[in-house]
């Protein structure tokens, strides 16, 4: 009989300083010598420094894409179960963060210039974001 008593540990891979709005989170781990096998991860994202979230509970895999919006620093932990459900003891703190490429990009769409109006209705579309549409009373020239 072979006794498994150690947890395992595990990190997440590095990722670019700068990343698409979809990018690849991956991560491994390793059990104890002897040991079951790492089993499951636990995933977490910090959002611009907010405090740790569950992002993946559970998973198998070694690999997700993380859907990010642009302008966003994203940071990863993962912990570690193994087979017996020894699990890793350590901070959830940051292991890897990357930042979304391009700030909000911002359209405007409306009235033609050079016609006056007494009121402005537009549409600003944000990169990664949901439209937001805003009527103001403003004079175009």
């Amino acid at each position: 009989n072979t006794l498994d008593a150690g947890a395992p540990a595990s990190f997440v891979e590095p990722l670019p300083s700068q990343s698409q709005a979809n990018f690849i989170v991956r991560w491994s781990g390793v059990d104890d010598q002897n040991g079951s096998g790492v089993a499951t991860y636990d995933l977490f994202v910090s959002i611009n420094g907010t405090p740790f979230s569950l992002w993946l509970d559970d998973t198998s895999t070694n690999e997700a894409v993380y859907k990010g919006k642009a302008g966003y620093t994203y940071a990863f932990a993962v912990i570690a179960t193994d087979g017996v459900g020894n699990v890793e003891t350590k901070p959830i703190a940051p292991e890897v963060q990357t930042t979304i490429i391009g700030g909000p990009e911002v359209q405007i769409s409306g009235p033609v210039q050079g016609v006056l109006f007494e009121e402005l209705t537009f549409t600003v579309d944000v990169t990664g974001g949901d439209p937001l549409t805003q009527t103001f009373d403003y004079l175009v020239s």
